[in-house]
């Protein structure tokens, strides 16, 4: 919700206070008087007060962001034969994952080439791609598995199987964010190579004011999951497994010589897995860039940032 609720005690006496977030700064804001319970209308007042929270926090419930992973829980996948594949752990400031690279379908990279990219990445300061954790962020355990510390934290988007975004404006917002992204992705030398809804994460305005230490009036959207990315030169053939992803929605993506999934290949991902399928209908400029992004008119991502729909104000609907 948009604050938090807190009080304050000292001896006989209560406060109650709404805890928000700014431009990187905590405030605590009074939302009452300073009670003193030992007094019987004192005492009266801070069950008003308490149930006046319960009410706010009620009220909020209906429009909470639905959590599939709770914090400290761990949510683990396995492959079809029931070895282990991956884990996702959510600590207050970082996701710790685990993935055991050689059970991943389609993967090309492995631990070693996995880390090389999170570091050729990390030359540049991106909102709008994951990131390894400042301390660090990853290493090899003995059986194999690859364990990364990742940011930011961010809320799931396409898992619950109601729309990923509501309005042109939100749906604007994402793929700008995810074409920033594939920027830095793509110059410095890979592929993403799985676009799509559940790969991105919404940081609210609050959230992405403080990760990017600076003020942020529109929520920002954000591309993870980076285990099934390759080099951008990737000689193999996709059009077939193991390297096809299930989640294509065809060949019609990759190279139609080679069968290689290229920097263009990431931009029709853009336009088959995140501007299709809407709850709302899409205005005509929007359509003209799904079409430039799937028959491979843009050349690159930052090419397809130019385009007129991108540019237009995030608050627009």
């Amino acid at each position: 919700m948009p604050c938090m609720f807190a009080y304050a005690a000292a001896g006989s006496r209560v406060q109650f206070f709404a805890v928000t977030s700014r431009d990187g700064a905590v405030e605590a804001t009074p939302v009452s008087d300073c009670l003193h319970i030992d007094t019987p209308l004192g005492r009266i007042k801070v069950v008003h007060h308490t149930l006046k929270v319960l009410q706010a926090v009620a009220a909020y419930a209906p429009s909470a962001p639905h959590l599939p992973i709770a914090l400290g829980q761990v949510s683990t996948a396995l492959t079809l034969n029931g070895s282990f594949l991956s884990s996702v752990t959510v600590f207050p400031d970082f996701i710790r994952k685990r993935v055991n690279l050689s059970q991943l379908q389609g993967g090309v990279l492995d631990h070693r080439a996995l880390v090389a990219m999170y570091r050729a990445i990390g030359h540049v300061r991106c909102l709008n791609l994951v990131r390894l954790r400042g301390d660090g962020g990853v290493s090899l355990q003995d059986d194999g598995t690859t364990v990364l510390h990742l940011e930011p934290l961010g809320l799931p988007l396409g898992l619950t199987g109601g729309p990923a975004v509501e309005s042109e404006g939100s749906l604007r917002d994402a793929v700008r964010g995810v074409l920033t992204a594939l920027v830095v992705l793509h110059e410095a030398g890979y592929v993403h190579r799985d676009v799509r809804w559940p790969n991105v994460i919404r940081l609210p305005a609050v959230a992405a004011a403080a990760a990017a230490a600076a003020s942020s009036s529109s929520d920002v959207y954000v591309l993870i999951d980076l285990e099934h990315a390759a080099p951008a030169d990737c000689p193999l053939d996709c059009r077939r497994p193991p390297y096809r992803l299930p989640t294509w929605p065809g060949s019609r993506i990759l190279d139609p010589a080679t069968g290689r999934f290229t920097c263009e290949s990431d931009l029709c991902l853009v336009a088959e897995a995140l501007i299709a399928h809407l709850p709302f209908t899409l205005s005509d400029s929007g359509q003209h860039l799904r079409e430039q992004l799937a028959t491979r008119k843009l050349p690159t991502a930052r090419a397809a940032l130019e385009h007129a729909w991108l540019q237009l104000a995030a608050a627009s609907p």
